[in-house]
């Protein structure tokens, strides 16, 4: 098809290539007939494969079991300002810079530092607001 029907609407496209329905939980179910049991050989099948030297075998423990850690958020203590969002961010800054923290844990602390500064900004235009709305009745 052109993309088009004879009076120049768009039409349906590859209709052939559509989901089919009721197959999103196809996984679910799945995995819900395997057994304790019938996990543990799955694993010890895939061992006895990775040892043969099987190629997809080691893809699969690379990928899912041996896969790089993902950067988990320990406590970091930090001195500044509650006050001075700035002074907090430069400690922040000066900290990844010195090794003492991992740069993604600060981007992390820097853009939590930033969305309360945004709360607190607004906290206070809405106190202003009420203020100035106060002082335009009281004149009336």
């Amino acid at each position: 098809m052109s993309g088009q029907g004879s009076n120049g609407q768009f039409v349906a496209g590859n209709t052939a290539a559509k989901a089919k329905r009721g197959y999103k939980d196809r996984g679910r179910q799945l995995a819900r007939l395997f057994t304790d049991d019938d996990v543990q050989l799955v694993y010890q099948t895939l061992m006895q494969k990775v040892r043969e030297g099987d190629p997809a075998a080691l893809s699969l423990i690379s990928r899912y079991v041996a896969a790089p850690p993902k950067s988990a958020y320990s406590p970091t203590p930090f001195d500044y300002n509650q006050d001075d969002p700035l002074s907090g961010a430069q400690s922040i800054m000066m900290a990844i810079a010195k090794g003492e923290l991992p740069a993604d844990v600060g981007r992390s602390l820097i853009e939590g530092l930033a969305s309360v500064q945004r709360i607190r900004e607004v906290v206070e235009l809405e106190q202003r607001l009420t203020q100035l709305e106060e002082e335009v009745e009281g004149k009336q």
